[in-house]
């Protein structure tokens, strides 16, 4: 049986997405609301961060999304 064709591989995928997604949002939660807390700027650390971590978590999916698109040669 190939590896495309077993059914973990779905799920295997699908965990892999969720982390990534998940993780670079939660360190910007965690990093932006620390910093915050030590230079007194509530919120404005935290949605610097929190926005940051939701464009890593686009570009990780863009490159999950593409990773098997062939390329075009010029």
């Amino acid at each position: 049986m190939g590896k495309k064709n077993h059914p973990l591989a779905n799920v295997a995928l699908i965990t892999y997405l969720g982390i990534s997604m998940v993780t670079p949002i939660l360190v910007g939660l965690f990093l932006g609301r620390w910093l915050d807390r030590r230079f007194n700027t509530e919120p404005l650390w935290l949605l610097v961060f929190i926005v940051l971590g939701i464009g890593g978590a686009f570009g990780n999916l863009f490159r999950v999304a593409t990773k098997n698109i062939p390329k075009k040669r010029k």
